[in-house]
């Protein structure tokens, strides 16, 4: 007999005897009458006999016990409080055969969901959790009834019977099972869901799944529906209405689903099958709409007709079909300006990319109707033209069509410049780099005169033209300041100067230092780090040590003067004035 026995753990706690008997130990058995143990976290009882004739059994009871115990099995998903109650029986004969029966309750037990996935603002409560199993000579069964306390909701009831335990152990993956798992849910929103790519999820939900087969080979058929849903998808700023979804059939025979419902006044509707062979898995879907509401954000609203199929597996997949672009307002709200290093540049410990797992394979067609509009980087007017767009997504995409600018303009150093008719041409190559054909035109009174943008997009070439005829630098005048350059001041010679070298214009550099030597420029040039903040800045020496300059926005018409003394060597006094002004001592140090 124990006259004292304590466990301790710095999970578990402190764990004290409390109810002891007396121990019988011989050859041929063993009794341990019921002893049970107390702690500040609950109370657990344990009795247990074997003897070499009639094999051996063990029962035992606990209560109170903190669902914490088993914090290490769901901490990274779920968040469960409550506490444990139940009884257990289990017994075996000297040919290892089991039988047994018992019982898990939780009490008081709350729940809130945490993982990557679907997460929950609040825990609910639960009614009833509570698993039972039954062995005999027959069967091994299990069964777990859950039951949330949320209006609305069903329990969840699922059963497994199997093989006696005997018979299961010996070949576990080969053993026959059977499994029911039946739900049903009045409305989604009770569940209070949130997800990083889905919010205000709602509808009513049920699911009907008979697992067969073996464990290595189970036959799964399931019946999920999804009825009158509804979901916002805030990435693209958008709400799937009218949702309605079913999913029926198992891996192996192919489970079929199909999804239908509507974004905005458009319906669409996804049709496909999905299959896990023995190995890796696959899937094939139809993806159709008519006028869905695509994305609805400040930067872009688009409107699509997709007529598209979809075939996937664990490594590759592949997009057919034909993709309608009605209606579109595009706004890019940012670029990206940064400059490439130099080939000879080697950045130590550089980060590699990852490699693309899923390869993705295109071959559609692009049709932009007549409401495509679009306004980035002083640009605003209307798209329209198809394109066939084939490749891989993770490498190379390339293209071939049409596509024509209409009814466009063009806003640069101020002015704003008409575009129409113009193409960008894709002829196969990469569709980044399309071949332009696009005429900018500022109509004056007498005098038409314009930029015409020919060639590939890494190699455009930029020429001036007018109506009539006329020198280069009169024709950038009168596009710029609607003059000829005999007309213009030394602050207009300074902006002509920087166009002449950022537009591309062909022998630009050359026109930009006749432009700039005409006006005694001693300094222009053209900074900033995106459309937005790009200017013109021009200057000149008053003196050896004094300079005065003069910026002005592109696209913005932003200006600012800088005051620059040279007190010596290695200090200067610096004063701007613009959108932020401000005095600055500069200490100048050269190694």
């Amino acid at each position: 007999q124990f006259s004292e026995f304590t466990v301790e753990n710095p999970d578990a706690g402190r764990w004290q005897l409390t109810d002891k008997a007396t121990i019988t130990l011989s050859a041929k058995s063993q009794t341990l009458p019921q002893h049970c143990w107390q702690s500040e976290q609950g109370n657990f009882c344990l009795q247990a006999m074997n003897s070499s004739e009639n094999g051996w059994q063990t029962a035992g009871e606990f209560d109170d016990i903190p669902v914490d115990l088993l914090l290490n099995f769901y901490q990274d998903f779920v968040q469960l409080s409550g506490q444990l109650q139940g009884r257990f029986a289990l017994a075996a004969d000297p040919a290892q055969n089991y039988t047994g029966t018992g019982q898990i309750d939780l009490q008081q037990g709350k729940v809130q969901l945490i993982g990557e996935g679907f997460r929950q603002a609040k825990p609910f409560g639960i009614k009833t959790l509570n698993l039972q199993y039954q062995l005999d000579a027959e069967q091994t069964s299990l069964a777990l009834m859950l039951a949330p306390d949320i209006a609305g909701v069903s329990p969840i009831d699922a059963r497994l019977q199997t093989l006696p335990l005997k018979d299961f152990l010996q070949a576990p993956y080969q053993t026959q099972v059977a499994v029911q798992l039946q739900t049903s849910i009045e409305d989604l929103s009770q569940l209070d869901l949130t997800h990083t790519a889905i919010e205000d999820l709602q509808g009513v939900f049920n699911a009907d799944i008979d697992i067969t087969g073996t464990l290595k080979k189970p036959q799964i058929n399931s019946m999920l529906s999804l009825r009158d849903a509804e979901v916002s998808l805030p990435k693209l700023g958008i709400t799937l209405n009218n949702l309605n979804t079913d999913i029926s059939g198992g891996p192996q025979s192919g489970i079929h689903f199909v999804l239908r419902g509507s974004s905005a006044e458009g319906p669409f509707e996804i049709d496909g099958e999905f299959l896990l062979p023995d190995e890796g898995w696959q899937m094939a879907a139809t993806i159709k709409g008519d006028k869905v509401l695509l994305m609805n954000l400040p930067e872009a609203y688009v409107i699509a007709t997709p007529d598209l199929k979809l075939e996937m597996n664990a490594e590759t997949a592949k997009l057919r079909g034909k993709l309608i672009i009605p209606e579109a307002r595009l706004e890019p709200t940012q670029f990206n300006m940064g400059v490439s290093p130099s080939k000879d540049i080697v950045v130590i410990n550089e980060p590699q990319p990852e490699a693309s797992i899923l390869q993705t394979d295109i071959d559609i067609v692009v049709v932009l109707g007549d409401k495509v509009q679009i306004r980035a980087a002083g640009f605003q007017g209307n798209l329209s033209g198809k394109l066939a767009i084939s490749g891989d997504a993770g490498e190379l995409l390339r293209a071939n069509g049409e596509i024509t600018l209409d009814e466009g303009s063009y806003t640069a150093y101020g002015r704003e410049l008409t575009v129409d008719n113009g193409k960008i041409r894709f002829s196969g190559g990469a569709i980044d780099n399309p071949d332009l054909d696009v005429k900018a035109v500022r109509e004056l009174t007498e005098v038409t005169a314009g930029i015409h943008l020919t060639g590939p997009v890494n190699n455009l070439q930029a020429t001036l033209f007018s109506i009539p005829s006329m020198p280069q630098d009169d024709i950038l005048s009168y596009i710029l300041i609607g003059r000829p350059l005999s007309e213009a001041n030394a602050g207009d010679g300074a902006m002509l100067a920087s166009a002449a070298t950022n537009l591309g214009i062909q022998n630009g550099n050359a026109l930009s230092d006749e432009i700039a030597s005409t006006f005694g420029l001693d300094s222009v040039s053209f900074v900033g780090e995106s459309p937005e903040t790009a200017a013109v800045q021009i200057g000149k020496y008053l003196s050896p040590r004094l300079y005065i300059g003069y910026g002005i926005g592109v696209l913005e018409p932003i200006s600012t003067v800088q005051l620059r003394y040279e007190l010596n060597k290695i200090w200067t006094l610096q004063a701007e004035s613009g959108t932020e002004s401000g005095v600055d001592l500069l200490y100048i140090y050269e190694r």
